[in-house]
């Protein structure tokens, strides 16, 4: 399933991205960092929801939900069908074949879509926290980097 959003600002930060790389400030790990730490404070009440939500009969697929960039094996061969982002970021229950069963149900058993009741929840929020912290982090980013040149510049004697 694919959810498409459309959201303003974001031209603005790409653009003031580009002139902090043009100008040195930052690398192309740095803001994938940058977006990385973001998204997953962003996505993290989300998964909050999610776990308080989900009904089980057992805690153990409430302990592997949580928000990260690492799928299994699987998940990722499959999300590479749809090609690779600058940043991705998941949430979800790990690894636990019992998510799947729990949230879109069996032949056996209703489903109990915790994880989308909880997305349609909270999708809003995550946008809107997506691009206050990603200012946030950016700007953090620049005074790591900025740091990271006046203490190199000490060390050749250029200051």
């Amino acid at each position: 399933m694919k959810a498409t959003f459309r959201v303003e600002g974001f031209k603005e930060l790409d653009e003031a991205i580009g002139d902090l790389k043009a100008a040195g400030d930052l690398t192309k790990a740095s803001t994938r960092g940058a977006f990385r730490r973001a998204g997953m404070e962003a996505l993290q009440p989300v998964a909050e929801d999610y776990a308080e939500n989900v009904d089980v009969l057992s805690g153990e697929l409430r302990s592997t939900i949580g928000v990260g960039t690492r799928l299994t094996p699987r998940q990722a061969r499959l999300a590479r069908r749809e090609g690779k982002s600058f940043v991705e970021v998941y949430v979800g229950a790990g690894a636990d074949p019992a998510a799947h069963l729990e949230e879109f149900g069996s032949i056996n058993n209703a489903p109990n879509p915790a994880l989308r009741n909880a997305w349609d929840r909270g999708w809003r929020g995550v946008l809107e926290r997506l691009t206050e912290l990603l200012w946030a982090h950016i700007n953090k980013a620049v005074a790591r980097a900025r740091r990271r040149a006046e203490r190199d510049a000490a060390r050749m004697g250029l200051r």
